[in-house]
């Protein structure tokens, strides 16, 4: 079976998006706490940022509180 990075990042972003919005954060806050970009944040929870760093992903996991299932889980959960 082939990768599909493309799915994979998409998976990732809108579940990165699911835990901000649920707890109710603007991507500018996050984006502050973790001090990362907005804009690069934007494009990672859209799926369109391929150069991001795993350590980007783990901080964003700390800040969440959650697993790796939980961002790179397939039901995000």
């Amino acid at each position: 079976m082939a990768w599909n990075i493309e799915a994979d990042l998409k998976r990732v972003g809108e579940n990165l998006r699911r835990l901000r919005t649920d707890r109710g954060l603007s991507v500018e806050e996050v984006a502050k706490a973790i001090h990362f970009s907005p804009q690069l944040l934007q494009q990672l929870e859209e799926g369109a940022y391929p150069e991001c760093k795993l350590e980007t992903i783990f901080d964003l996991m700390d800040y969440y509180g959650v697993s790796g299932e939980g961002v790179f889980g397939k039901g995000g959960k």
